[in-house]
């Protein structure tokens, strides 16, 4: 199992409302993520933290669900491309791992997904 950190841009994507609401959500997949691993979320812009943990339970997909377009804001993000399925394991507050820590405990880059440190890990599970 590997686990992974992801960026969320809020102005594409009301990630906030998409978990509360749904049994899973699919999100773009730029990485070799495998069926079991873990993906850490990172808010960037308003909120500057992760804010949740999540099991990937499907990847390779061709498409996302069509529960997921309500949340697309604007319709900027496409139905096509190459998908994997999150299921919420956790939310975290605004605050608890913000950008600065996350820095100073290994985590290398928000700017696209990134496999994350033992260091990170032990941050992140404490």
């Amino acid at each position: 199992m590997t686990s992974w950190v992801i960026p969320c841009n809020e102005k594409y994507y009301n990630h906030r409302d998409a978990f509360a609401n749904l049994e899973y959500i699919d999100w773009r997949q730029s990485t070799n993520v495998e069926i079991g691993d873990e993906v850490y979320i990172y808010v960037g812009q308003s909120v500057g933290a992760i804010l949740y943990k999540c099991n990937v339970i499907n990847v390779d997909m061709n498409t996302c669900s069509d529960n997921d377009m309500e949340y697309n804001i604007n319709g900027q993000l496409s139905t096509v491309g190459r998908y994997m399925r999150l299921k919420l394991v956790q939310s975290f507050e605004d605050g608890k791992f913000p950008r600065k820590a996350l820095l100073e405990n290994g985590l290398k880059t928000v700017q696209g997904p990134t496999k994350a440190t033992e260091q990170l890990i032990a941050y992140l599970e404490q």
